[in-house]
């Protein structure tokens, strides 16, 4: 087995055409440029095992040479650039089980179950490659050209990859960085597998949810961090085409995937603290902002309005405001879509990226942060849970007598141990401890959910505010300021129930058992 690191740009045909031509780029060859046509056949079971699981296995055509190839992730995302990769050279067009004996694919496949396999989509790529020298390091660099087919679509493949063949990922992270200030280049964050699964479905534009985060027992924080961060990063680039296709929950996963990745910086603080980090942060909170008013208002329009007007259609005026929500939202995926068109927003995802990957937190020698760097995941994370669940009993007390904002604080941190038990729970999956962690992760679940719920209603008590006294789109309108308080209104008397689901989930949490 061999370990690929490598990461992968996204270029337009124009830009790409200009790659092997910088010259700084020709100032680092070490070789001459080599092409290629690549036709590789992607094979998964009927049920799609191996997708499920981060798994991808292909067979490619480089001439009369046959390779099969099974790559997997140990976070269960085919797109990170730290992948574990098994090749063999075959006979046939077809997988051969036997090779897949030692593989990730292994547990899926049998020597009898591999004939099973089916073929689910192509690509056919040209690539021109080059060998280049960036310090002490040996990097491919590789420009793909083609297109990925099944069942009669396609779509098309113009990447940059660059692969550490030896060497330093600082290394890797540097070229990657000076391509970025050569080329608008942006990060690219799905791999051919995941984008030719998505095409052989029908849903390139479908919003994408958390993959799995599958940590060593023996890993390191460092190591776990970088694992746990471009989990989160894919989280929320993969989302761009729906967000970009008018999708409201592309704006609803790629919020989910900024916060995972903003509690995972604020759960390892200790160990990222700098100037770096604070940049990353900040522009992580830019990003995260800019999608608010789309979700805030889809959640208002689908959770509150609607089935308030369907109730109530004698209620004209919940009509109007309904509309003017709508209004609103629509506005605000607008808005949305503009931040991704942005040079900030294609530095965010990049810089991101390569911050996890080589930042300098990474490569510092400070003991104290080297120390903090090298400690046992499982350690740091047998120190981190109780801690905050600790804190989050005590700062729940007497919930009822908690102000809005107060009542949001603990939201928050209730999501943030939330996050972090799902980061953690591959350090403690026997059987029984498993069962025991997903007991505490839907309690926090439901803790989350109903202090969410009292957060919703003192937002819409503020948006009706705003309404009573007019906005910036003109004098108030008496008849969405009388539908406003209407629903406030109503609101209101949920307020109790919201306040008792949320003192039970507290009261479950304090009874839990741990399972770290």
């Amino acid at each position: 087995m061999a370990k690929e690191v490598e990461l992968k740009l996204i270029a337009t045909p124009t830009e790409l055409a200009t790659v092997m031509g910088q010259p700084w780029v020709r100032a680092i060859a070490t070789g001459k440029p080599r092409k290629q046509k690549l036709v590789s056949t992607y094979f998964d079971t009927a049920n799609g095992d191996l997708r499920r699981h981060g798994i991808s296995l292909r067979v490619r055509k480089i001439g009369t040479k046959r390779l099969q190839t099974v790559k997997a992730a140990g976070n269960g995302t085919l797109g990170a650039p730290d992948r574990d990769e098994w090749e063999q050279e075959i006979a046939g067009e077809l997988p051969d089980p036997a090779f897949t004996k030692n593989t990730a694919a292994a547990p899926f496949l049998s020597r009898k179950d591999g004939h099973a396999l089916q073929p689910v989509f192509e690509t056919v790529v040209e690539r021109m490659s080059l060998p280049l020298r960036w310090g002490e390091s040996e990097i491919e660099l590789a420009i793909d050209r083609g297109w990925i087919s099944t069942g009669g679509r396609r779509e098309r493949i113009g990447e940059i990859e660059l692969e550490l063949k030896r060497g330093d990922p600082a290394d890797l992270a540097k070229i990657t960085k000076q391509f970025a200030e050569t080329l608008p280049v942006s990060y690219g964050a799905l791999a051919k597998a995941e984008r030719g699964y998505a095409l052989s479905t029908g849903n390139c534009h479908a919003p994408v949810k958390a993959a799995g985060i599958h940590l060593a027992s023996d890993q390191s924080c460092g190591a776990a961090f970088t694992a746990i961060g471009l989990s989160c990063l894919h989280h929320f680039a993969a989302n761009e085409e729906a967000i970009r296709n008018g999708d409201y929950e592309g704006i609803h996963q790629m919020r989910v995937g900024l916060r995972r990745l903003r509690a995972a910086i604020s759960l390892f603080k200790e160990m990222l603290a700098g100037p770096e980090a604070d940049g990353i942060k900040t522009d992580l909170k830019w990003l995260t902002d800019e999608l608010g008013p789309a979700r805030d208002f889809d959640v208002l329009l689908n959770d509150s309005l609607l089935p308030l007007r369907d109730a109530r259609p004698d209620q004209r005026e919940i009509g109007l405001l309904t509309v003017e929500i709508e209004h609103r939202r629509d506005k605000g995926l607008s808005d949305a879509k503009s931040a991704l068109a942005t040079d900030r927003y294609r530095r965010t995802v990049l810089n991101t990226a390569l911050w996890l990957s080589a930042g300098k937190w990474l490569q510092s020698d400070d003991a104290l942060v080297r120390t903090r760097r090298e400690r046992a995941a499982t350690d740091f994370a047998r120190e981190r849970l109780p801690e905050r669940t600790k804190k989050i009993l005590k700062k729940s007390r007497q919930l009822q007598k908690r102000d809005a904002r107060s009542r949001h604080k603990l939201r928050i941190s209730v999501k943030k141990l939330r996050y972090a038990t799902e980061f953690f729970a591959s350090l403690f999956a026997e059987r029984k401890q498993k069962k025991v962690c997903r007991r505490f992760a839907d309690t926090l679940k439901s803790f989350q959910e109903s202090l969410g719920k009292l957060s919703d209603i003192a937002g819409h008590e503020k948006l009706a505010h705003a309404f009573a006294g007019g906005d910036s789109r003109g004098a108030a309108d008496s008849r969405l300021s009388y539908a406003m308080g209407y629903l406030i209104a109503q609101e209101q008397k949920k307020l109790p129930g919201c306040v008792a689901a949320a003192n039970k989930a507290r009261r479950r949490l304090s009874d839990a058992s741990p399972f770290w």
